[in-house]
């Protein structure tokens, strides 16, 4: 009788990823980490900071916000961060104490936020008007091959929430 051979392949540390299962399982325990408290930040510090863009020979409206705010608390504070909107990427700065306080000027949402929670941001992001948009936020780090993904987000047209 032979054995049937496992998916799974054997060695010291019992698990053998192929480059599909580490993607898959990087996503899966990113998500989990992150929490849904992690998932709030992704939309822009104030609603007169978008503007719609011009919609051009059919191209799909955007949306332009000045400044993103993200909980990046859980990340190493050390990596270089970016947000990955589609095929663009923005490279997020780490806030300061100045950062912050412009943040929070005239902004109720942002001004609940605690310190520790309000870590990084992103300037001049374009977003689709017209639907949802997944974001990823990546983190450089220079030992790994490939870039650690710090999290995950679904940002929403301010047209889809107010009809919501």
């Amino acid at each position: 009788m032979s054995k049937k051979k496992s998916k799974w392949t054997k060695v010291k540390s019992g698990y053998q990823p192929n480059r599909r299962r580490f993607l898959r399982d990087s996503a899966l325990t990113a998500g989990f980490l992150a929490g849904p408290g992690r998932f709030l930040f992704g939309c822009a510090s104030s609603d007169s900071n978008s503007s719609p863009a011009e919609n051009t020979g059919g191209e799909r409206s955007v949306q332009v916000s000045s400044v993103h705010h993200f909980d990046l608390a859980h990340s190493d504070p050390e990596l270089e961060h970016t947000l990955v909107v589609g095929t663009k990427r923005y490279p997020l700065v780490r806030h300061d104490e100045e950062t912050r306080n412009q943040a929070r000027d005239g902004d109720d949402f942002i001004t609940g936020v605690p310190d520790k929670n309000l870590t990084h941001y992103a300037e001049n992001v374009v977003f689709p008007a017209d639907g949802p948009q997944l974001y990823q936020v990546h983190a450089t780090d220079p030992g790994a091959e490939l870039p650690v993904v710090a999290l995950f987000g679904l940002h929403l047209p301010t047209s889809g929430i107010e009809s919501a």
